[in-house]
């Protein structure tokens, strides 16, 4: 799978023109010069540029994931970093490679001799890792059955001693897959988990009573929340409103600015409560959820411009 709005076309990528794109963002994304990305697309005058336009990226190639394959191991056969793969392609930190997805690497990339599957799984596995919030009442043991390790390679992720106790607040590497994997409509494109809620644990604050739980991937990198009819949205951070309106194809949208440099996406929303400039509190109403069959509210999160783990997002 290509993360963005890329296709594969006689080895050749072509990439399709969104709004706010340019010439310029587009040849630096795929680290060529304008100039040839406009010889390769006959375009004579760079403003002419429009949104679904299908622009050829000149030189490009793909590479199609063989099993056992790691980011790791294809950045290094291309000669280039991990960070420079992601980008070209869109992938988000909690992906998982699977065999067959097709990935674009740089016209300029000089490949190395292509390693043996054996190695390439022996690689440290870069792309399987992501960031958990440790609750109340949560241990080792549980963590490992939930994202099916043991305790020890969680111990080992983050360089804890045998004696080291989890703390409320510890934010620890997991192992990238996700609890309870779902097959069919979203399998491919999204994971699907209900939060665990025990007496021990704290639940963690959704903006919504969030019964499911549904990461998406591409584009738009985030959690997808089941919510009841009409259910209010609460905001989960202090934070000012920045934006309160209606966003094409996400419904009502507000986004929160946070101290931190985090920005919270909160969308989806039949009405909205608040207005630009308002300085919230957690629990404030930010809007309800629609009147619809199975509403959902979607919630993003950013810092410093990257999309973060909700989950992990920091809470009040």
């Amino acid at each position: 799978m290509i993360f963005c709005t890329i296709r594969l076309f006689a080895q050749e990528a072509t990439y399709l023109v969104q709004n706010g794109d340019s010439v310029s963002t587009i040849a630096y994304r795929f680290d060529i010069s304008s100039d040839d990305l406009m010889k390769r697309n006959n375009i004579a005058n760079a403003l002419s540029l429009r949104s679904g336009q299908r622009l050829f990226i000149p030189g490009t190639s793909i590479h199609i994931v063989l099993s056992g394959q790691t980011l790791y191991g294809i950045a290094r056969q291309y000669g280039i970093s991990v960070s420079k793969l992601r980008n070209l392609n869109n992938i988000p930190d909690s992906y998982m490679l699977k065999v067959e997805d097709k990935l674009i690497v740089p016209a300029t990339a000089m490949a190395q001799p292509e390693q043996s599957a054996q190695d390439q799984v022996s690689a440290p596995a870069v792309n399987a890792v992501r960031e958990h919030l440790v609750l109340a009442g949560e241990t080792f043991y549980g963590l490992g059955r939930r994202y099916g390790t043991d305790e020890q390679t969680i111990r080992k992720l983050n360089n804890f001693s045998d004696s080291y106790v989890l703390k409320t607040g510890d934010r620890i590497k997991v192992p990238g897959t996700p609890p309870e994997q779902t097959e069919g409509s979203a399998s491919d494109q999204s994971i699907i988990f209900r939060p665990v809620q025990t007496v021990e644990s704290v639940p963690l604050k959704w903006p919504v009573s969030a019964k499911d739980v549904i990461y998406t991937k591409g584009k738009v990198s985030g959690v997808m929340l089941s919510a009841e009819r009409s259910e209010p949205v609460k905001n989960v951070m202090y934070g000012t409103v920045i934006s309160a309106d209606n966003y094409h194809g996400f419904g009502k949208v507000v986004i929160v600015e946070v101290a931190g440099g985090y920005i919270y996406l909160y969308g989806g929303m039949e009405s909205i409560s608040v207005k630009v400039h308002d300085i919230i509190a957690p629990g404030t109403e930010l809007g309800i959820a629609s009147h619809g069959e199975k509403p959902q509210i979607l919630f993003l999160v950013y810092q410093k411009n990257k999309p973060i783990d909700p989950a992990s997002a920091p809470r009040a």
